[in-house]
């Protein structure tokens, strides 16, 4: 789990005058309550983390807290709560289970918001190339208070949010090493772009390679390969594909160097720069009508 960059923001963090002015239409009730020997509870968003990071999005987790400084109980009632990215409200929740909090403790629960990358970037097509968004979360947390009723209490948190891209693969270029009685050694070339802004570590793959919808070859490869921020890096694969897995009329178009429609699929595993996401693992495929 990683930390998130934030600052939490309470509009206040205690139950003022000021907001209940706001939330009650005046505040002569909280001053009836304070003449009663009742101190106003504070609310917080006291934590905000990544539990989850991938290339494909991120579940986020948010600990909201209330704390109870009377001797008297009080009850929270429910919350209603939203993540806004670049002005679009992109999680929007609640929640109306009851939680009492006695005098003089607290109550903290994690309010949970998960985001898919591609919904994100289609609701804000402006983060496309960005490699973090600033985020708002906001909760409004309802308060069951003696002498007042029920009162709701915004708090907020302001963070960055990490938006990692996966790297994809192209076809270069494909060479012929040999051609035997029992074997084709290919030299595949692999363009591999990186649209982050920082460094990706390749640190292994798995391919099959074919012909589209007949595969004529599969293995696995440690590469350690540095793939540069916004770089694209160009690297070989050399492949051996059996004479009896490629078909006669395959390689006699390898042969005659005749145009070959070749599928490279696969997954990539790499390191990450980010503490919320050490490793990640995304899946590729390429396509390509090439000649040998």
């Amino acid at each position: 789990m990683g930390q998130l960059p934030a600052q939490t923001v309470a509009r206040p963090a205690l139950v003022t005058g000021a907001l209940l002015s706001v939330a009650l239409t005046g505040c002569s009730a909280l001053r009836m309550a304070l003449n009663r020997d009742f101190d106003p509870p504070s609310v917080a968003v006291v934590d905000g983390r990544a539990e989850s990071l991938t290339f494909e999005g991120v579940d986020l987790a948010f600990d909201v807290e209330v704390g109870n400084p009377n001797a008297v109980g009080i009850d929270v009632t429910g919350f209603d709560y939203h993540l806004e990215i670049g002005g679009e409200r992109v999680v929007v929740g609640s929640s109306a289970e009851t939680r009492p909090v006695a005098g003089g403790s607290t109550s903290r629960w994690t309010v949970p918001a998960s985001l898919r990358f591609a919904s994100l970037l289609s609701s804000v097509a402006s983060l496309a190339g960005e490699d973090e968004a600033t985020f708002l979360f906001e909760c409004a947390v309802r308060l069951d208070v003696p002498f007042l009723g029920e009162i709701s209490v915004p708090v907020t948190r302001l963070g960055a949010l990490p938006l990692p891209k996966p790297p994809s693969i192209s076809f270069d270029g494909v060479s012929l090493r040999s051609v035997s009685a029992t074997a084709v050694d290919l030299l595949l070339k692999l363009r591999i772009d990186n649209p982050n802004g920082f460094l990706l570590r390749l640190d292994s793959l798995s391919y099959e390679l074919g012909l589209r919808g007949d595969a004529w070859a599969s293995a696995s490869q440690d590469v350690g390969l540095e793939l540069l921020g916004g770089v694209t890096t160009i690297a070989e694969l050399p492949v051996r594909v059996g004479v009896r897995d490629i078909g006669a009329a395959a390689l006699a178009l390898v042969r005659a160097g005749g145009e070959i429609p070749l599928q490279l699929d696969g997954a990539m595993w790499l390191t990450a720069p980010l503490p919320q996401m050490p490793t990640a693992e995304t899946a590729f495929s390429a396509l390509a009508g090439t000649r040998p």
